[in-house]
């Protein structure tokens, strides 16, 4: 049995507070006593080592097994307290001639992380590569310190060339798995500790996606699923490639006219699981479209194009291109910034409604997704002279729904989209004006 013992140290001056030191005394297989001295700590940690060594004591007396719980606490001793126990035949003694390298652990943890999305593996490989470009596979874990977070950090933005979020992003996987190195006690400091990893918005970056380009990009999708694949993102606010390929037909309800969105990137956060939007008069001719040409029993929404999964902005891009246009940044996301900006314009619904449809918070909007445009100033000031029109042209073959419609589909053509044709003098007009107030349109056209 194990027990727990104090020692009180004298004093070197005369007012000076005596020193409580603690030792742990056993009695091993061959009857002889050992003393465990742990110096100056709290008590209760000195009761809980007590009991652990007792149980250390036991297993190695009767050849046993120890407890779960008590191999954890073994497992994550520091060192000098596991060498302590291992000097008194409590523990095997650590192999300290191993060296763990930056390849053999980077693939080990991978292989740990089976509690992540494939998407989120991806992230990991790529840091990963990044490392081990940087540092090469055979660097010992232990070696690395502070300065290699900087050097690592200046080689993705120099070397890599990579912008400053995905850097910053890079540098958030790193870090996450050198602090995973550091609990299971195989280097004591994080390099990358104090570099900037939380991701900002880039403003340069954004984009709006108007109305005429809208309709030229639906003119130059090659069919139906394509077309609502885009308008999905444009005027659903759906993430792609996520929450766009989650969607199933049973998720849309047509009675209620609206549809409940899946949603793998917001998940992990209690009660986000899912969210629902309405089913928007710019949207529904090209679900009804989808639905009309879709399988007899077909569950998912988007199944032509299930095989672009993993890179639809290759896809999209080949779209922009065919229709003549320049290739905007950030393809995808744009499209849903837009959306959020226009139904903010629109100020038809409030901006919890608006969060809730897109799927962010109020911060996340305006960090990231609403717009500033030109139209804005010269609303504010009353002028129309330079303002550009975010109006799509009505197309052939569907009705124009509340003066103002996206729905460019022509269910009896093979594809094709025809926009209407509109006099030179209305097309002028337009070109000149930017305005979401349908009255000054109408006095305008």
């Amino acid at each position: 049995m194990a027990t727990l013992t104090y020692t009180f140290t004298k004093a070197k001056k005369r007012k000076a507070k005596k020193r409580k030191l603690r030792q742990v005394k056993f009695i091993d297989g061959h009857d002889r006593q050992h003393t465990i001295y742990l110096g100056d700590m709290d008590d209760k940690q000195a009761r809980e080592i007590c009991t652990r060594v007792e149980q250390l004591n036991s297993a190695a007396r009767v050849g046993g097994t120890l407890p779960e719980n008590a191999a954890g606490w073994l497992r994550n001793l520091p060192p000098a307290l596991y060498d302590k126990l291992a000097k008194h035949g409590l523990c095997p003694p650590r192999d300290a001639g191993k060296v763990v390298t930056l390849g053999e652990y980077t693939k080990q943890y991978k292989a740990s992380r089976t509690d992540v999305k494939e998407s989120t593996h991806s992230t990991y490989d790529q840091a990963i590569r990044c490392l081990i470009a940087c540092f090469g596979k055979n660097k010992p874990l232990k070696d690395f310190n502070a300065g290699d977070g900087a050097k690592f950090r200046r080689y993705l933005s120099i070397t890599e060339g990579l912008a400053e979020n995905t850097v910053r992003g890079r540098c958030a996987r790193a870090k996450q798995i050198f602090t995973a190195a550091i609990k299971q006690r195989l280097i004591s400091e994080n390099p990358f500790t104090g570099l900037k990893c939380n991701v900002v918005g880039n403003r340069e970056r954004d984009y709006f996606v108007t109305r005429e380009i809208t309709a030229k990009v639906l003119t130059a999708c090659p069919d139906t699923e394509s077309r609502l694949l885009f308008m999905l993102a444009r005027i659903g606010g759906l993430r792609c490639p996520s929450e766009t390929f989650s969607l199933r037909w049973p998720d849309v309800d047509w009675e209620r006219n609206c549809i409940k969105v899946t949603s793998p990137k917001t998940a992990h956060h209690d009660g986000k699981e899912t969210r629902f939007i309405p089913i928007f008069k710019d949207l529904r001719p090209y679900l009804e479209a989808a639905r009309a040409e879709a399988p007899k029993g077909a569950e998912f929404v988007i199944t032509h194009y299930r095989g672009i999964r993993n890179n639809p902005r290759a896809h999209l891009m080949r779209i922009v291109e065919r229709a003549g246009l320049p290739v905007w940044p950030k393809l995808w996301q744009n499209l849903r910034s837009t959306r959020e900006t226009e139904l903010r314009n629109e100020n038809e619904f409030s901006t919890h409604l608006i969060c809730a449809w897109i799927g962010h918070s109020k911060d996340v909007a305006m960090k990231h997704y609403l717009q500033v445009q030109q139209a804005d100033f010269d609303r504010a000031s009353g002028s129309t002279s330079h303002i550009t029109s975010h109006n799509l042209a009505k197309p052939n073959g569907l009705e124009k729904q509340n003066g103002l419609c996206l729905s460019s589909l022509s269910l009896e053509n093979t594809g094709k989209v025809q926009l209407s044709s509109v006099s030179e003098r209305e097309s002028n007009r337009a070109s000149r004006t930017r305005t979401y107030n349908q009255q000054i349109m109408s006095l305008l056209l």
